[in-house]
């Protein structure tokens, strides 16, 4: 019983629109510079800001959607009216904002209750939320959700440590149970039950090991979205603290 407008942060819109178009290194080189650089372009072109911007994906526009995407959020949200045709819609400027935002709130919906609940909470609350949805914006929420639980971890890298150094012992396992497996076929009486006890115990602890692995796997986000994220970060802080030509996009 809100609007799109009264849940969704206008600092999030504006920031995911600004990272899809600018560039890693002039961001590390200026960030004020280049963030500054994308209001400035936006308030010359009011209308065709972006227009000509399609990535290998397809997708398009100010905020970046591909096909598919835009076409769910017609979709779902016909009381909005948006544009039906996606070249159409992504090169209206109001359009393709209202679909984002329909989008950004779609992606918020998507998360598990109690992350949503703490969207309401207090302010830095609230900021980790946002950097879960623009996280889903570029990588979709199967795996933002999954990566929930190890979130601090990403940035650390302390996740992908983790992951190769549970790599390592599974295919250490799986190397030791096949060579002892061979050696069982020419053992002697003598031998054969400590082989076999030393598969056992190599078999027990591959099936914590496994799991584990897997469950990381699964839950670690790609080195893009990471990097989505690390670019966002430096942006929304800017916007926040109102160190940039913003009001371009008001």
């Amino acid at each position: 019983d809100k609007l799109l407008a009264d849940v969704i942060d206008p600092d999030l819109a504006k920031s995911i629109a600004v990272i899809e178009h600018a560039d890693d290194n002039a961001l590390k080189r200026d960030t004020v510079a280049t963030v500054n650089q994308f209001f400035v372009t936006l308030a010359a072109n009011p209308e065709e800001a972006f227009d000509y911007s399609r990535s290998s994906a397809n997708a398009l526009g100010l905020v970046q959607f591909i096909p598919s995407t835009y076409k769910s959020v017609v979709a779902h949200h016909p009381d909005l009216h948006l544009i039906a045709d996606f070249e159409s819609g992504m090169r209206d400027m109001n359009n393709a904002l209202t679909a984002q935002v329909a989008y950004l709130d779609e992606i918020l919906n998507a998360l598990p209750a109690d992350v949503r609940a703490q969207y309401a909470v207090d302010a830095n609350s609230k900021e980790r939320v946002q950097e879960y949805m623009t996280a889903a914006y570029n990588g979709g929420t199967v795996r933002v959700k999954k990566s929930i639980p190890f979130w601090d971890d990403l940035w650390t890298g302390d996740v992908q440590n983790k992951i190769k150094s549970l790599q390592v012992r599974h295919n250490t396992l799986a190397a030791n149970i096949k060579t002892w497996t061979r050696q069982l076929k020419t053992a002697s009486k003598t031998t054969k039950p400590k082989i076999q006890a030393k598969i056992a115990a190599a078999k027990k602890e591959d099936a914590g090991v496994l799991p584990e692995l897997t469950k990381l796997r699964d839950s670690a986000l790609r080195a893009e979205t990471i990097g989505y994220i690390t670019k966002y970060r430096k942006v929304v802080a800017m916007i926040d603290n109102g160190e940039t030509a913003v009001l371009a996009m008001n």
